[in-house]
C-alpha cells in the first residue's frame, strides 16, 4: 500500500516520545532525498542569541565530528547553510545562495573551517527551514541535507514538484516537538517534583502543599531544592519558568507514553 502525507501526518500526531517523533521525521524526509537532519529548538533565548546550549533540543543524524565542531566550536553563530532567516522571515530556504557564497574567495577563518567541514561529509546541497517563533525566546530550525549524489539543482526541482508538502509536514512535526518534555533524563522531573512545582505555580506556599500533599515542610522543601538542581536555575520561580518552557507541567499523559522512571 502506498504511503502518502495523510499516513505521514497520522505517524507524526500519534508520536509519544521526542525519540519516535524524531524516528518518524527521519523517515518522512527520507523519502524525498533529505537523508541527514540538524533540528535545534530553544524555548530559553533571546532575540538575539540561542541562550545555553544546555537549554537547546538538539536531534541530528549528522556524523559526531559535524556537531562536535559546528557546535562545539560555534561555527553556528556565523557560517550556518542559512544563517539566520533571510528579512527575519520564517519559512523554507535553498541552499543554492549559500553554494554561491562558498565559492567566493573572501570567505572568513570560520567560514573556510566551516567549508571544509561540510564539504569533509558532503554536506552540499538541501533546504534549512525557520520555523516561526511563537513567543520572544522561542527559536527553531531545520537543516535537510540531501542524500550524496543530489545536486542542488537536483534538490531544487524535488522542492518546486513537492516543497507545499514537505514543508507542512515538517512544520507538523516541528509543533508536535514543541508538545513533548525533553528526551535527556538528566532533565526530566520525577512525578513528585512535577507535582510540587505545579503547585508552586498555582501560588501555594511551601506549608500550603505540604498540607495539601500531606507531606512535611522539610520534605517538600528537598523537593524543590532537588528540582532546582535538576533544571539547573537558583531558584523556584525560575524552575517553574524553565519546566514550563521544557513541557513538564501540567501535562496529560498521552495513550502510551512511557511511564516515569
Amino acid at each position: 500500500m502506498k504511503v502518502g502525507p495523510l499516513d505521514h501526518i497520522h505517524r507524526i500526531l500519534d508520536s509519544v516520545s521526542v525519540e519516535g517523533l524524531w524516528n518518524a521525521l527521519l523517515d518522512v524526509v527520507g523519502g524525498y532525498g533529505f537523508d541527514r537532519l540538524f533540528y535545534v529548538s530553544t524555548q530559553l533565548g533571546t532575540q538575539d542569541s540561542w541562550g545555553s546550549k544546555v537549554d537547546w533540543l538538539l536531534l541530528t543524524n549528522h556524523h559526531r565530528e559535524i556537531v562536535d565542531r559546528f557546535v562545539g566550536e560555534d561555527l553556528y553563530k556565523s557560517t550556518a547553510k542559512v544563517h539566520r532567516p533571510p528579512g527575519g522571515k520564517a519559512g523554507a530556504y535553498s541552499w543554492r545562495e549559500t553554494r554561491r557564497r562558498d565559492s567566493d574567495a573572501e570567505l572568513t577563518e570560520a567560514e573556510q573551517r566551516h567549508l571544509e567541514l561540510t564539504r569533509a561529509h558532503d554536506v552540499t546541497s538541501g533546504y534549512t527551514i525557520w520555523f516561526p517563533a511563537h513567543n520572544s525566546r522561542s527559536k527553531s530550525v531545520l537543516g535537510m541535507c540531501a542524500r550524496s549524489g543530489l545536486s542542488q539543482e537536483d534538490v531544487d526541482a524535488v522542492w518546486a514538484h513537492a516543497g507545499d508538502e514537505i514543508h507542512a509536514l515538517v512544520q507538523i512535526a516541528h509543533l508536535k516537538l514543541l508538545s513533548l518534555p525533553p528526551p535527556d533524563d538528566r532533565k526530566r522531573l520525577t512525578a513528585r517534583q512535577v507535582e510540587i512545582l505545579e503547585w508552586t505555580a498555582d501560588g501555594k506556599t511551601v506549608r500550603d502543599i505540604a498540607e495539601i500533599l500531606d507531606l512535611s515542610l522539610g520534605t517538600v522543601e528537598k523537593h524543590l531544592r532537588q528540582t532546582r538542581q535538576a533544571l539547573n536555575v537558583g531558584t523556584t520561580a525560575e524552575a517553574v519558568l524553565k519546566a514550563a518552557a521544557l513541557n513538564q507541567l501540567f501535562l496529560i499523559k498521552a495513550k502510551g507514553a512511557p511511564e516515569d522512571r
